[in-house]
């Protein structure tokens, strides 16, 4: 069975490698994702929860669907759920259902979410919204496997996969006390955290050429080939909306070029006043030295990595050696500035 299994996730990365789509749509050959499509693909066969955790933009309810898809439960139906967008009151009965008259407007029974997907798969996207009382009930029905339609009084087993998603850190929301520490550690059983688009870079060329294939055939026009000077301002820029931000980037500038081959640099202009309007007017107006350029910026990847040290290495270009010592300095620039001896630009605390 390990044989086989083996052999099956490597069968399924050879047809990543050779198509680089996956079922869910996902699209990627960067190591990042590789890394995601590798634990989708150990998770889907089974029925533990799954969290998924990323940026807004990142594809949080395709990763959830393609697991949906890679699953047993692919014939069943995938309920997503946007938890934010539904008021705390009207939650409890969305998911577990009611019974007739158990309270104002309730004028006949329904069934909740749990019970209109059975054998299938449930997304609580934004799960960190819920309320506590909902959260209390989500944990008994995880646990015990059965729901209770609000005002009845008697439990009915359900047949779910639950997947949730936010793009907060939960653990960060327990310690704040806005979410259940016991219901936290049943749903995140496994975890999967999507990288931002701008630790995937190399994905972009393969991700802009896919989604301008595919506006072109939904609106029944030739694909546009992109020059390569666009595609390097694509590949430059730091898409703080992810991938959905390059979605709407591509269909806009193709609808801007339309009138010629290929998607043209002007199309794609805002790319380079927003870059150069957030990188560099603070450190041109302050005629910023190249030494604080360079911790500046070994803050901002460091942030940008979750204080990750191996990622950080690898986005720099460096080995963790250097890495280390470089902080190093930091910190002791850092102490200095603490005791009067260097400006207040170098401030402790930024790094970890």
């Amino acid at each position: 069975a390990v044989e086989n299994s083996s052999l099956h996730r490597e069968v399924a990365r050879l047809r990543r490698r050779l198509h680089a789509v996956t079922p869910g749509g996902l699209v990627g050959r960067s190591r990042a994702m590789e890394g995601v499509f590798d634990l989708m693909e150990r998770v889907a066969p089974t029925s533990v929860p799954v969290l998924v955790t990323g940026e807004t933009g990142t594809g949080k309810e395709l990763v959830s669907r393609a697991i949906h898809d890679l699953s047993a439960r692919r014939r069943k139906g995938f309920v997503p759920v946007s938890c934010a967008t539904v008021p705390e009151h009207i939650m409890e009965s969305l998911l577990f259902g009611h019974v007739r008259g158990a309270f104002t407007g309730a004028v006949d029974t329904r069934k909740g979410l749990f019970e209109h997907a059975p054998g299938g798969t449930i997304l609580l996207d934004e799960v960190d919204t819920l309320g506590y009382d909902v959260q209390a009930k989500l944990l008994r029905v995880l646990e015990e496997r059965t729901i209770r339609r609000i005002g009845d009084r008697h439990d009915i087993p359900v047949d779910f996969r639950l997947i949730s998603a936010s793009n907060k850190d939960l653990g960060e929301e327990v310690d704040k006390r806005n979410f259940r520490e016991d219901l936290f550690f049943r749903l995140s059983t496994f975890p999967i955290a999507l990288p931002p688009l701008r630790e995937r870079s190399d994905d972009i060329p393969l991700l802009a050429v896919h989604f301008r294939d595919r506006f072109a055939a939904e609106t029944g026009m030739d694909p546009l080939s992109i020059h390569e000077c666009c595609m390097e301002w694509l590949v430059e820029y730091s898409w703080p909306g992810n991938v959905r931000e390059l979605k709407n980037t591509i269909e806009r500038a193709t609808l801007l070029s339309m009138d010629g081959s290929r998607i043209t640099c002007e199309s794609l202009k805002h790319l380079r006043e927003d870059r150069a309007s957030i990188s560099w007017t603070r450190p041109l107006s302050e005629a910023w030295s190249l030494e604080r350029l360079e911790e500046e910026y070994l803050r901002a990847v460091m942030k940008s990595t979750g204080g990750h040290k191996g990622r950080a290495a690898e986005h720099l270009g460096i080995d963790r050696r250097t890495l280390y010592r470089k902080l190093g300095d930091l910190d002791g620039r850092a102490a200095a500035s603490e005791s009067g001896e260097l400006p207040d630009h170098t401030l402790p605390g930024m790094l970890y």
